[in-house]
């Protein structure tokens, strides 16, 4: 109503405002037409004035022609010439009475104009008051507009702060969270990872000579790059030791391996490895007398043990692998074993980690669109790739022909390779496959309350929920953190805390050793998942076997039993 009203009252400013530039127009040409008019009027003047000396000059003449008796022809021209001006003057005075009535009507015409153009702006005065009324309306109502609109962004943040972030649902738990700043966790070493033991290679740093390290074999180009296997180690890089091969039955397999030479208290180091992981042993041998001529014969070191020695003295301290019981057998010093001994020693100690980047808006998971949020916090954990021709650490990426998408995001954090599976940017077809296949998620959640089992997956043990909380200056947004974790995954460091956190370092090397830790501790999660008869412990210990199982295989025929 208020815009119809609006409208009217604009339109009929126009149309005054036409009459108005009408009425100029008027009244310009009221003065050109007087302005004539009044030329006329003095050129009549002057022309009467002129006939009144004609007429005088013509009695004069005819009085001098009448005196001189000229002739009648004369005297009659004088008279008609005279009659004609008579006429000429009559005529002028018709024109003056015109002029006069003219100049009468443009006076009156002018009177109405002013009379008009008064009326004109009392209409103007009126409307500006009107304009003005509404202007004053539309300001109220923008103010309320503006009220209602911060009230609603309040209302918003309030909403952001306080609404849970998951439902609870059976098998997950939410991780309770704690008072304090995350920038009090900088003062930690990030190194300071849970289950340390997954980033000891005591195979490596114990049975190789002391200059020999992952860096230095991947200087001299001993990693395959195609599946990132070490290879071509040769004999003389170890330090002199024995491989042992035990196997009870299909399910009890170990390798142990047992160094040749002792410390000063007569204890040698060995390594046993079986489906439950590597432990390492101290041997104690007995003291022995050996003859200078002995040692020379046999070019041995004093305090070098024979293979023989060693698996006696083996024996004594492990009854359980006598003989009778369970075969010993030695594998050759130049065979292959010690290398897929390095390779097992690394492929069972996690690196290398992929997280799957959830984007959770309207009770769904959208995998269509994301918010510039959402867009920034990407650029924040990583750096955007493209997966055609990387060389690097792919996470079951594809990186020639574009299978997996085109683009993805990387970071690599105090030596760990991590890939970021971020959903919008996977293409339909391998998106479960690639995230389903992921322990920890993170689930950006623009809004709502996230369901846990809203995607259904046997793998993933642990879930970061991030739920952005806008400034007060809008210009930025913080973070709200929370974690879900599964039945069973135990506890992890660093600790959660309460409140929203600022986008900086401190945060992202949360979040990224918080996701490591969440990892690791997941393979000690005991508890199975819905249908799923096994945890990633057996699967673990499955892996374990199964290489395990398969190096006695491959090497029992080379060995030579004792």
């Amino acid at each position: 109503m208020e815009t119809e009203f609006t409208e009217f009252i604009e339109s009929e400013q126009r149309v005054i405002e036409l009459e108005k530039a009408l009425l100029e127009q008027e009244w310009e040409l009221f003065k050109r037409e007087q302005s004539v008019a009044h030329r006329e009027l003095e050129v009549a003047k002057r022309e009467s004035h002129y006939i009144s000396e004609m007429r005088n000059l013509y009695t004069i003449k005819e009085k001098y022609l009448l005196s001189t008796k000229q002739s009648q022809d004369e005297t009659k021209k004088l008279a008609l010439k005279k009659l004609e001006l008579e006429s000429v003057h009559q005529q002028l005075e018709k024109s003056k009475e015109a002029l006069l009535e003219t100049t009468q009507r443009l006076k009156e015409k002018k009177r109405e104009h002013w009379k008009r153009e008064m009326e004109l702006n009392n209409d103007i005065s009126s409307d500006l008051v009107l304009k003005k009324k509404i202007n004053e309306l539309r300001e109220k109502e923008n103010e309320r507009a503006m009220e209602i609109q911060q009230e609603k962004f309040f209302q918003l943040i309030k909403k952001a702060r306080t609404e849970p972030l998951m439902i609870q649902t059976e098998g997950f738990r939410l991780i309770p969270s704690e008072k304090g700043s995350i920038s009090s966790l900088s003062s930690l070493s990030a190194w300071e990872l849970d289950y340390p033991e997954n980033d000891i290679f005591f195979y490596r740093d114990n049975f190789m000579k002391e200059s020999t390290t992952y860096a230095e074999l991947e200087k001299a180009r001993k990693w395959l790059s195609f599946d990132n296997k070490l290879t071509n180690v040769k004999p003389e890089e170890f330090q002199e030791h024995i491989n042992l091969l035990l196997q009870e039955s299909d399910d009890d397999v170990a390798v142990i391996s047992i160094k040749k030479t002792c410390d000063s208290n007569r204890n040698i180091l060995g390594l046993t490895r079986t489906k439950m992981g590597d432990q390492p042993f101290l041997l104690p041998m007995e003291s022995r007398v050996v003859s200078k001529v002995t040692t020379v014969a046999r070019n041995k070191p004093p305090g070098l043990y024979s293979t023989k020695e060693i698996i006696t003295s083996f024996r004594k301290q492990f009854p359980v692998f006598q003989a009778s019981v369970i075969p010993v057998v030695s594998c050759k010093k130049e065979c292959a074993l010690p290398n897929d001994l390095l390779e097992l020693d690394r492929t069972l100690k996690t690196q290398s980690y992929k997280f799957g980047l959830l984007y959770f808006s309207e009770n769904t998971v959208n995998h269509e669109r994301f918010s510039p949020e959402f867009q920034t916090f990407l650029d924040f954990m990583g750096d955007k790739i493209k997966l055609k021709g990387w060389c690097g650490y792919k996470a079951d990426l594809d990186s020639t022909l574009n299978k997996t998408g085109t683009h993805s995001y990387y970071t690599e954090w105090f030596g760990h390779d991590i890939m970021f599976h971020v959903a919008p940017l996977l293409p339909e077809d391998c998106r479960d496959r690639l995230i389903g296949n992921d322990i920890v998620w993170f689930v950006w959640i623009q809004d709502g309350v996230w369901d846990p089992n809203l995607i259904l997956s046997q793998v993933n043990h642990c879930q970061v929920l991030l739920r952005p909380v806008p400034a007060q200056d809008r210009s930025t947004f913080l973070l709200r953190v929370g974690i879900a974790a599964r039945v069973g995954v135990p506890a992890s460091t660093p600790p959660l805390y309460e409140g929203e956190h600022e986008l900086n370092e401190d945060l992202r090397d949360f979040l990224l050793r918080k996701a490591l830790n969440l990892e690791r501790a997941s393979w000690h999660c005991e508890s199975t998942i819905r249908s799923q008869s096994k945890s990633l412990q057996d699967h673990l210990e499955l892996t374990r076997r199964g290489q395990l199982c398969y190096m006695v295989k491959k090497y029992r025929s080379t060995a030579r039993e004792f």
